[in-house]
């Protein structure tokens, strides 16, 4: 089954949270992280309210999409 892409943007804004953070904390971070926040917080009410949906996030796929996006290596290009 794909991911539904309200969960799946909701998803993804949790792992885009931590990794702006640790990014130098300019004005447009600091506004960037607020903004997706938001859009974070409004993602989860949406889904809350489609019983389809809220049954498919929980706290497993949370922290198994996010050891996905751990998992993911760039192999070095070769010269």
């Amino acid at each position: 089954m794909k991911i539904p892409k309200p969960i799946l943007l909701y998803l993804l804004s949790l792992e885009m949270l931590p990794l702006l953070d640790e990014m130098n904390a300019t004005n447009s971070i600091k506004k960037a992280v607020r903004t997706i926040e938001g859009f974070a917080a409004n993602s989860f009410d949406q889904i809350e309210k489609h019983p389809q949906l809220a049954n498919v996030v929980n706290d497993e796929m949370v922290q198994q999409f996010s050891k996905m996006i751990d998992d993911i290596e760039i192999e070095e290009l070769k010269k």
